[in-house]
């Protein structure tokens, strides 16, 4: 797939509110909502690769937004889809 054909499949997606529900669990399961680094018990690189690979896919999901939009935007529209219910913990272990 061209990089065009990925930023015209991202546009579409990023209308749909399932989808924009979907990369704010997302980022709750990566632990985009929780310090960096945090806790020693051995899981940080795991943590870590979960962080950085949901913030990728949201850099990607950035596409199907203007032009000049950041990760930043992408989530401030996600977590415009949040019920309190989904905003109650930002544990991904509680997900």
């Amino acid at each position: 797939m061209t990089p065009g054909g990925i930023d015209l499949d991202m546009k579409l997606l990023m209308t749909s509110p399932p989808f924009r529900r979907f990369l704010l669990r997302l980022a709750r399961l990566g632990g985009l909502w929780l310090p960096g680094g945090a806790g020693g018990d051995g899981q940080m690189h795991q943590r870590e690769g979960a962080r950085a690979l949901a913030l990728e896919m949201i850099r990607i999901a950035a596409a199907g937004l203007p032009p000049g939009a950041t990760t930043e935007t992408v989530l401030a529209t996600i977590l415009r889809e949040a019920t309190p219910e989904e905003m109650t913990s930002d544990r991904p272990d509680d997900a």
